[in-house]
């Protein structure tokens, strides 16, 4: 499988020379194909679309919160949308691009199967942030196929993607691919680093995560000893937790791509530690007390005024349930990993 190299940015002075070919904004605030058309002619230039309105001609959907919209929903509708109004683009490929983060692919693939368009009917394009690879179920399980294209760095104002070829419709410099800038083994090959790691592992892999911890502030410097033990462990839950993502303590490919592209240290050490008892009612003790003074301080119906007593009773069962509620948590006045990470995810915002 023959593999081309392509850089989008916001920025076309900030796009690296060499590379097969670039992407840039068809709309939205950061419309830019123009500026990067001129830089590189002649080279291959695909038009990404952040808006539904006035995509026609662009060649890929841009799927991420804050673009076609803030949900999921919002964007796997609009990637529907986009598809079937799609009429070849600018040219360069055989069937639109769905451009999606990582974390949503297979549930996009699913949404789309679900509206009548198979895989074959889209290229998919994922945003993974971590090392060579096409996104798949053989390599880092977030795409439910395999990726036809795998963004896998972010760094100053530019994002490089490694692209298969055949997606092209034609190849520049006379149907050649150029050599690539890049080493990239296998397209298939699974990426050891970016393997799912938990409490107990031992390797590279853990230091590499413990480095990016310690960079963040979450855990302490010197703590990057390769072992997965319990102060590594409050550190990834608490960077969950900051950044609203499953709270269960697992390196996984989501949590791994959150820490790759943090852009800048989070000075997160204050974070208060999470408690790691899942509480019910019935209950006594410290973590009690502190899940009081968070539903205290949340501001949800039946929760302000809340008796900070240690003790898990009716009150707080029922403040429980409405903090559920309002989150769209599950409602089951059990406080759990999810319930937690929301609780001090909210004190942080605030």
């Amino acid at each position: 499988m023959s593999i081309v190299f392509v850089e989008d940015s916001t920025n076309a002075e900030g796009l690296n020379p060499g590379m097969y070919g670039y992407g840039g904004y068809f709309n939205g605030p950061f419309a830019n194909l123009t500026s990067i058309r001129h830089r590189f002619p002649g080279k291959p230039v695909m038009g990404y679309a952040t808006r539904l309105a006035g995509s026609h001609g662009a060649d890929a959907i841009d799927c991420e919160p804050g673009t076609l919209a803030s949900s999921f929903l919002g964007n796997a509708d609009g990637a529907v949308e986009f598809i079937h109004a799609w009429a070849g683009g600018s040219g360069l490929f055989h069937r639109p691009v769905v451009y999606v983060m990582g974390s949503w692919a297979a549930q996009l693939e699913d949404h789309l199967a679900a509206a009548g368009l198979p895989r074959d009917r889209y290229y998919l394009l994922t945003a993974h942030y971590t090392h060579q690879h096409f996104c798949g179920p053989g390599t880092c399980g977030l795409a439910r196929t395999a990726a036809d294209a795998t963004q896998y760095r972010a760094a100053g104002s530019f994002d490089r993607s490694c692209f298969q070829a055949a997606m092209f419709t034609a190849l520049s410099a006379g149907g050649a691919v150029p050599p690539a800038p890049d080493s990239l083994a296998a397209a298939a090959a699974v990426d050891s680093d970016a393997a799912t790691i938990a409490a107990g592992d031992h390797g590279a892999s853990i230091r590499h995560v413990q480095q990016r911890l310690i960079a963040l502030g979450y855990l302490a410097r010197g703590a990057d000893d390769g072992a997965f033990g319990g102060q590594t462990l409050e550190a990834v839950r608490r960077f969950q937790a900051f950044r609203k993502i499953g709270l269960d303590g697992v390196v996984g490919p989501g949590t791994r791509a959150e820490l790759a592209k943090s852009p800048a240290p989070e000075l997160a050490a204050g974070a208060e530690k999470l408690p790691s008892s899942v509480l019910r009612p019935g209950d006594h003790g410290a973590d009690v007390t502190l899940l009081q003074r968070k539903l205290s301080g949340s501001g949800i119906r039946g929760a302000r005024g809340i008796a900070v007593d240690g003790a898990f009773g009716q009150q707080t069962e029922t403040a429980v349930r409405n903090y559920q509620k309002a989150e769209g948590l599950a409602v089951d006045g059990v406080v759990g990993l999810a319930t937690w990470a929301q609780l001090l995810a909210d004190a942080i915002d605030a």
